[in-house]
């Protein structure tokens, strides 16, 4: 079908809401995660450049690996297949933390070295650096959790409006409570466990309750070969 010049098109003359560009997001920015579950990931190509670092409170200077939207991981199987090739964003760090009631502490790094065939745990943040950088394009397996957080440093969001037109509104000057929920299956009280929907999903939004609505943050977990 043709187009038509402006002049042709009989334009009202309607006000635009204002908004800066300055607000606008980037393409793909807030799509839903993937549903918790196995899945194996591949890592990109060149990660040389995917590093922060972290002064972590006791245990000192610590690295960060910065798998975001300019080097994400790729999602090589899931389950169903329905996620193949797409990316996931996400974040690994060195920073020590106790596995298990009683078992030792480890990093997520740890266990990404592991996977990769590692067998010693590296001497210094260099060495963490230089070992996951060997790892480039390889393949290793892991689970999506997620998790709930009401944030208290942050204004919380809640539905409002028109009956039957409710959208996420934030307000101003209330922060969260600083509640944690977490999926069923894992191990917290009953009132931090959020249950699957009928159709065997988990709900990407809860509400908590002090009145916010929390979004779900994935998380990888149980990172293997």
């Amino acid at each position: 079908m043709a187009g038509k010049g402006l002049q042709e098109l009989g334009l009202k003359n309607e006000v635009m809401p204002e908004q800066s560009y300055d607000d606008l997001p980037e393409f793909g920015q807030y799509k839903d995660p993937p549903q918790p579950g196995p899945y194996r990931f591949q890592m990109p190509g060149d990660v040389e450049k995917c590093f922060d670092l972290i002064d972590h409170e006791t245990q000192g200077q610590r690295l960060k690996l910065l798998l975001d939207k300019d080097a994400p991981l790729r999602i090589a199987q899931s389950p169903g297949g329905t996620l193949n090739n797409d990316t996931f964003q996400t974040q690994l760090t060195n920073v020590a933390r106790k596995r298990g009631k009683d078992g030792p502490e480890a990093s997520d790094m740890d266990y990404l070295l592991k996977a990769f065939g590692e067998k010693s745990k590296p001497k210094t943040n260099a060495d963490y650096g230089q070992k996951v950088m060997a790892g480039k394009s390889r393949e290793f397996g892991a689970d999506i959790r997620w998790s709930w957080f009401c944030n208290d440093k942050k204004n919380i969001w809640v539905y409002g409006g028109t009956p039957g037109q409710e959208k996420l509104t934030e307000v101003d000057g209330t922060k969260g409570c600083g509640r944690r929920f977490y999926q069923e299956n894992q191990t917290h009280k009953d009132e931090q466990k959020i249950k699957k929907q009928e159709d065997g999903t988990f709900p990407l939004q809860v509400t908590c309750p002090c009145g916010a609505i929390v979004k779900a943050f994935a998380n990888l977990d149980n990172i293997r070969a």
